[in-house]
């Protein structure tokens, strides 16, 4: 899975985070309200246990219902030990 990076002025802009070489991040959303599934917070949480770094700008979590919610604070992210996602996404730092 590769970051994207959403441009201004439309959902459909957006480049490969590889592609922004100049550009500063201030701030990252996990989510919205088309890609906040729960696969895709298991897939961000795996990426957060893998790397084992905290986030360096303000990262948010936005999911796109109410059970996506739950079962991120529910379901348990496999390969961690247990832990579920709003745990891993809490140690590195994002905002819930």
């Amino acid at each position: 899975m590769e970051p994207l990076v959403a441009k201004p002025h439309s959902p459909d802009n957006r480049a490969l985070a590889r592609e922004c070489n100049n550009v500063k991040i201030d701030r990252v959303y996990i989510g919205s309200c088309t890609g906040g599934k729960t696969e895709d917070f298991m897939a961000a949480a795996k990426v957060f246990l893998a790397g084992g770094k905290t986030v360096k700008v303000p990262t948010f979590l936005v999911p796109a219902t109410q059970k996506v919610w739950m079962d991120i604070y529910t379901l348990e992210v496999p390969g961690s030990g247990g832990k579920t996602c709003s745990k891993i996404f809490e140690e590195a730092g994002c905002d819930p």
